[in-house]
């Protein structure tokens, strides 16, 4: 069985960086016999509902997101979908008080860091 994987990348952003970032992880899912799609986050966010996912083209085994969608990351999720960046990690890389926080709890080597107000 042949595994297949969404690269999602935001389609808000402009310029060629983003989707060339995105294509550089797909080609490396074909590397591996993976059947790799791009999608754009705004491709997807209005084809999820209340009723599932019966709207959607296929679903795919995995998610890959090259962006900060923390909405779409939890909705693939609840849907049983792995997602590599999980919801959870976009929203503790996301903000730098709860990196840091995250960090000193797994005791890994980090900056010193003062938290202010």
């Amino acid at each position: 069985m042949k595994l297949t994987g969404w690269v999602i990348y935001n389609g808000f952003l402009q310029g060629d960086k983003f989707r060339d970032f995105a294509e550089m992880l797909a080609a490396a899912g074909e590397a591996r016999g993976h059947q790799m799609k791009l999608m754009k986050n705004t491709e997807i966010l209005n084809r999820i509902d209340a009723s599932g996912y019966n709207n959607l083209p296929s679903r795919p085994d995995y998610v890959l997101f090259t962006d900060k969608d923390i909405y779409l990351a939890s909705m693939f999720e609840a849907l049983g979908i792995r997602v590599f960046n999980s919801s959870r990690s976009i929203a503790i890389s996301d903000d730098k008080i709860k990196t840091q926080q995250q960090l000193a709890k797994e005791q890994l080597p980090m900056p010193k860091t003062i938290v202010a107000p």
